[in-house]
């Protein structure tokens, strides 16, 4: 089933980059629809990306799409097709566009110039249980049905990190395959799987909560430093924290906090996206009440993430309105710069990877294990963004 949907999803994103485009108008960088890509219907992101819709199609004077899609090669294709200027989605598919692995790690893809656009939101994340679970405990999911979102490369390996939260793997749990995020959770509120990685801010998780057996989050102690270097060993760029936001079953269980940018490519045209950062900048007093989570929209959290919680190259886009409103400074250059000079050296990393792979008949697929270490041993030679600290 994996194998075969992710056949697919190439061949759908490929086909995006081949169809047809909208264009700007002259005088007007948009285009005359502005596509918006984000995870699939039921995700946070979706539902932020149409709440802020109809208020950006009222000041921009562009149809507004919303494009779902719960692969991150077609929502990355629907940008290279022109159809998408940006994405709203999960740091966790970024980073793997970024460092060309999962569903990046083909011959098709490899490393791609992400650059962040605006900050969306901090998603928490966590184990969800029905009410009524023996489930304690993250190492009590052992023997237990597990809700599968295989379409999803990212959510299933930030649920293989969870089990290894609790020193599991996947061999560890009976996994019962969904098709989709709105599907987990229901899986487990009909007692066809035990649990699921779930965010309590979902539109789906306020659904399941109302069921008579109720839900719960089951605790990830952050004073459980082991458990978490686990967690971190396979999602690399969340965070940990007590949620404080969704269903209140969930209110002050500590669990994953996963950054949520606003990101495009870096190709995308500089003046599109300062058109669209600035609506977001400007226009945040008319959209905040559209969604719950849309207050992590402001300026000012989008300029804490710069300076504190980025590893990734700002859109030359960003960079220009940041420096209109005087927010932009020489250290922020330097730093900027230095991003975009660790995209390069991955790109040649890549393209090195790729003819060692062909010199040694090395099949080049991300089921390949000869081909994901020699990658991996090019990609750690050539180094990694650096998350900012200042």
């Amino acid at each position: 089933m994996k194998k075969s949907f992710l056949t697919a999803a190439l061949t759908l994103a490929i086909f995006l980059i081949l169809s047809p485009v909208t264009v700007a108008e002259a005088g007007n960088p948009l285009p005359h629809s502005i596509g918006v890509a984000t995870g699939g219907v039921g995700t946070t992101g979706h539902a932020i990306a149409v709440a802020y819709g109809g208020i950006m199609e009222e000041v921009l004077g562009r149809k507004v799409r919303v494009l779902p899609s719960a692969a991150d090669i077609v929502n990355f294709g629907q940008i290279k097709a022109g159809r998408a200027l940006f994405i709203g989605g999960a740091v966790s598919q970024n980073c793997s566009a970024m460092d060309g692995t999962d569903n990046f790690a083909v011959r098709e893809w490899g490393p791609q110039e992400c650059a962040f656009m605006w900050y969306s939101n901090t998603t928490p994340y966590g184990l969800l249980v029905r009410g009524d679970s023996d489930i304690k405990t993250v190492k009590d999911v052992k023997g237990k049905k597990v809700a599968v979102y295989k379409a999803s490369m990212s959510w299933h390996k930030s649920m293989g990190a969870i089990l290894n939260f609790g020193g599991l793997s996947w061999d560890d749990v009976q996994q019962v395959e969904v098709g989709s995020y709105s599907q987990i959770h229901q899986a487990v509120a009909d007692g066809r799987a035990d649990c699921t990685y779930s965010s309590p801010i979902s539109s789906i998780t306020h659904e399941i909560a109302q069921n008579p057996n109720g839900i719960r989050y089951v605790p990830m102690p952050l004073e459980d430093k082991e458990g978490w270097d686990r967690f971190f060993t396979i999602v690399t760029r969340s965070d940990k924290g007590y949620c404080k936001k969704g269903v209140e079953q969930a209110k002050g269980i500590p669990m994953v906090m996963a950054p949520f940018p606003i990101f495009t490519l870096k190709g995308v045209s500089d003046d599109a996206i300062y058109e669209i950062v600035k609506f977001f900048a400007e226009n945040f007093n008319r959209y905040e009440k559209a969604h719950p989570m849309i207050d992590d929209m402001h300026i000012d959290k989008v300029l804490a993430f710069k300076n504190e919680g980025i590893a990734m190259a700002i859109h030359p886009g960003t960079v220009r309105y940041l420096k209109e409103i005087g927010k932009w400074s020489e250290q922020d250059e330097q730093w900027n710069r230095k991003q975009w000079e660790q995209v390069d050296r991955l790109k040649e990393a890549w393209n090195k990877a790729i003819a060692e792979a062909d010199k040694n008949g090395i099949k080049i697929a991300n089921d390949n294990e000869e081909w994901i270490k020699l990658w991996k041993k090019h990609r750690e030679a050539a180094g990694d963004l650096v998350r900012r600290s200042s």
